[in-house]
């Protein structure tokens, strides 16, 4: 694993190659927070966060329901103008927000496990959801799991962003 200091440096160099223009000002852990777009939520932190390709079943004052083949419908908080249903948006989660289900019925979010990395006071997991897609989960705990174990996770909607951006930013 690479140090902080490091891996900041390599995402600096990265960004400055990929980019050339400003994306988005303010305070670090503004920015965390409230990423404008997907670049920017996806250079901050790490792990990375997720993207899920989702489409919107329903639209309520600051609030859209989203649903994917691997997520349940769930409504989230929005700032996202005008949207409508059945548009697609990415769906962005941090690993870190994400919690693993005891039961296997009640997450949200629904697959199997790939590959896990313990880490002794985490364990980042790879997971492999129902419609293919991959996201990586880090789990606050020394938790060990099967490879192809099936597994379900939960968030906290105000957690998490949707966006507009059709750029991939996790590939």
């Amino acid at each position: 694993r690479f140090s902080t200091r490091w891996t900041w440096w390599l995402k600096l160099k990265y960004a400055h190659s990929l980019v050339k223009e400003v994306q988005q000002i303010g305070a670090p852990m503004d920015l965390y927070h409230n990423p404008v777009n997907k670049f920017v939520a996806g250079f901050l932190g790490s792990p990375s966060m997720n993207f899920i390709e989702v489409r919107v079943n329903a639209v309520r004052e600051g609030e859209v329901e989203v649903q994917s083949n691997s997520l349940d419908p769930i409504w989230i908080p929005s700032t996202i103008d005008a949207p409508t249903i059945g548009e697609q948006l990415s769906l962005g989660l941090r690993p870190q927000y994400l919690t693993l289900c005891t039961d296997t019925h009640e997450g949200k979010l629904h697959g199997k496990v790939v590959i896990t990395e313990r880490l002794g006071t985490e364990t980042v997991v790879d997971l492999s959801l129902k419609d293919e897609s991959r996201i990586i989960a880090s789990v606050a705990e020394d938790a060990i799991f099967a490879e192809d174990q099936e597994v379900s996770l939960t968030f906290d909607p105000t957690q998490a962003h949707l966006f507009r951006d059709v750029r991939k930013s996790n590939s």
